[in-house]
């Protein structure tokens, strides 16, 4: 089937191939860019928005603990009395926290939530109702009346709410988590099918091209039967006249168009010759002489049989007119002679419409010259035919070469549009290594961030061991103040003894009785200020003790925010490991375009030596139709003109390259090669 396409039409089928090929790859190319970047976005406001939402709201949930106790403590001293300033502003500050993670779960539940997520997010809603509904409305409500007490009660079950209500947000961050990697392994496999898909599509293409490439050309080789130069060159010589030359054949070959060439010039050549021979026997006397008439084939052997038959009538007129009729007059047989040399003459210079005419011309004599008749009808038949198949191979040279012509600039035009194909396919390869670069800016920057975490949670497990050092220490002073307190009263004691002593003494313990009252009155006063020092070293260690349960709580908070910080990190890693092998497989998508618009280039320039050589062929044929033009036959005058047979073509822009006008040819040859057709 391949065989009996037209050389156009193979050639136009691979430009349909390279086009189906170049087509299918860019639509693949697309849809993967736009799964990638809807699956990026999906890993963003689906899963990376959520996940800061909710490690936000678990944030605002510990600060609404935190508010509501120092609320607490910092009405605890003007109890029954109006609220203070302070206290007004962490009661802003929490209704505007609580406001905050109303909103935050609010835009987490205006996204696309799964089954596991739905069943999550219902149990963190029923905790969240719970600890806002029986904690935090109710211990602000007693707040803002001053009682005090029912709001510490009331506090008391927040620090189990809260990690319950953190535990379902945990399950959620850890559910987006995995749900971001599923959608980047989706992603990764769909954009290696495509990559497989789409070099499997590129190999297949240049396979079928390099066949189709490797047949044309076998084919046209066939067809001619050589380079179209040396077919242009043995045209050249048959039409100059020289047929001495031997043509070099393929084995086997006998359907080409160098094989027919050859042919024509076996049977020129061969009747040529007969010809030489016939004439240098005539002019030697020898009469006998015939051109063996089964040495040729179709109109060559009839007319060499014509010519025969002259010869033998000829011959036969001459013994007849010498045996019988001597007393011919000699000068009617010289104008005889004269009118067959004047036709003879004619021919020779290669007019072939004169004929002898026939009228009184009787037995031998009009025998002879009838022959010479027919003889010229031969020849002049012969002209014609040949002047007929030289048009018919000019005008399919022509057409020929407007097709390559036309042909030619398609690919041409292919060939632009794959190389501007390769140019968006480079442009597309530096915009995902952009996005890989950016991807993994991002994660050094989350990187960093893990280790900002880090170091801030070894700061704050530095700061708990120094407030249980301060606790250990307000401990110990508590306990030197203890004994301070009880060495003044021992000093009092001992004091109010010597007093007593110095009164029994009467004048002579006058002195030590007024250093003893001093003493004592110093005691006094030692107890009194280590009584104030004990109390206020037991409000500071009380302190100390509520400071170190909000450090260490702050310290389980970022030890979690490091955890999430860790994963976020890991994520990016992996979305930047994509978007590294993502633009490695559009690297080589590029390449195999890049080798494709290489093969589109080469056949290209294929063509355009194709219609070259197709260009010098037709001036050839052009020169052999002159060559031929130069005998005269009946009918010239009333031949149809080329330019009322101009072939259809089937545009317009093609009909127009013909500026000049041809013949179509009345038959063709029946070996003519199919590659040959008209495109």
């Amino acid at each position: 089937m391949f065989s009996n396409l037209s050389a156009r039409k193979k050639l136009m089928g691979i430009v349909a191939i390279a086009t189906l090929a170049m087509a299918a790859i860019t639509m693949l190319a697309n849809i993967g860019l736009y799964h990638s970047a809807e699956n990026i976005k999906s890993i963003y406001e689906d899963r990376m928005v959520p996940i800061r939402n909710l490690n936000a709201i678990s944030g605002l949930l510990l600060d609404d603990q935190n508010l509501l106790k120092s609320a607490i403590y910092d009405s605890k001293p003007m109890a029954g009395s109006p609220e203070s300033e302070g206290t007004l502003q962490l009661m802003g500050i929490l209704e505007k926290n609580i406001s905050s993670s109303d909103g935050l779960w609010k835009n987490f539940l205006a996204t696309a939530l799964t089954p596991e997520e739905k069943l999550l997010a219902k149990k963190f809603s029923e905790s969240y109702t719970k600890l806002l509904n029986t904690v935090l409305k109710p211990a602000m409500v007693y707040i803002q009346g001053n009682n005090v007490n029912e709001a510490v009660k009331l506090s008391s079950h927040i620090t189990e709410l809260i990690n319950g209500a953190n535990l379902e947000i945990d399950g959620l961050v850890k559910l987006q988590f995995d749900l971001a990697l599923e959608a980047y392994r989706e992603s990764v496999s769909r954009f290696q099918s495509a990559l497989i898909i789409s070099l499997l599509i590129t190999l297949s293409s240049f396979g079928v091209m390099t066949w189709f490439g490797f047949n044309i050309t076998q084919s046209l080789k066939r067809s001619l039967g050589g380079e179209p130069e040396e077919l242009t060159k043995t045209l050249n010589r048959i039409a100059s006249g020289d047929l001495d030359f031997r043509i070099q054949l393929e084995h086997g070959d006998h359907s080409s168009a160098l094989a027919a060439i050859k042919s024509i010039q076996e049977k020129f050549k061969l009747l040529y010759l007969d010809t030489q021979i016939l004439e240098k026997s005539v002019i030697e006397g020898h009469t006998n002489t015939r051109i063996h008439a089964e040495q040729h084939q179709g109109d060559f052997k009839i007319m060499v049989e014509r010519i025969n038959s002259t010869l033998d009538t000829t011959a036969q007129a001459a013994l007849s007119l010498e045996a019988d009729h001597h007393a011919v007059n000699k000068q009617i047989l010289m104008n005889y002679v004269e009118e067959i040399q004047t036709i003879v003459m004619a021919a020779k210079n290669n007019n072939l419409t004169l004929r002898i005419p026939m009228s009184g011309k009787t037995g031998e004599i009009g025998l002879l010259c009838n022959s010479l008749n027919e003889l010229l009808d031969s020849m002049e038949e012969i002209i014609s035919q040949i002047k007929d198949a030289s048009e018919t191979i000019n005008t399919a040279t022509k057409e020929i070469s407007i097709g390559n012509a036309d042909l030619s600039q398609r690919t041409e035009e292919q060939a632009a549009s794959l190389e501007e194909t390769a140019s968006s396919m480079e442009e597309l390869a530096s915009t995902v290594k952009q996005n890989a670069e950016n991807a993994k800016q991002a994660n050094l920057s989350a990187i960093t961030a893990s280790e900002v975490a880090l170091r801030g949670g070894k700061a704050i497990k530095d700061v708990v061991a120094t407030m249980v050092n301060i606790n250990n220490s307000a401990s110990k002073i508590e306990d030197i103040v203890s004994v301070i307190d009880g060495i003044a009263f021992q000093t009092n004691i001992l004091a109010l003894n010597a007093a007593v002593e110095a009164a029994r003494a009467g004048e002579q313990g006058r002195g030590f009785a007024v250093v003893a009252a001093e003493v004592r009155n110093l005691a006094q006063r030692s107890a009194s200020a280590a009584k104030e020092i004990k109390g206020l070293i037991g409000a500071s260690v009380k302190n100390t003790a509520q400071g170190y349960d909000q450090v260490e709580k702050a310290g389980q908070t970022m030890e979690e925010i490091v955890i999430s910080t860790q994963r976020v990190s890991d994520i990016i890693a992996e979305i930047t490991a994509a978007s590294l092998e993502q633009s490695s497989g559009i690297d080589q998508v590029n390449n195999a375009v890049g080798q494709m618009d290489s093969v589109t280039q080469q056949n290209a320039a294929l063509v355009e030596q194709a219609a070259a050589a197709a260009e010098s062929l037709m001036e050839q044929s052009n020169m052999l139709s002159q060559s031929v033009s130069q005998f005269t036959v009946k009918g010239d005058d009333h031949r149809p003109s080329r330019e009322t047979l101009r072939p259809t073509f089937r545009s317009e822009a093609v009909a127009e390259k013909l500026a000049k006008p041809h013949i179509s040819a009345a038959t063709k040859n029946s070996t003519e090669d199919a590659d040959w057709e008209l495109f």
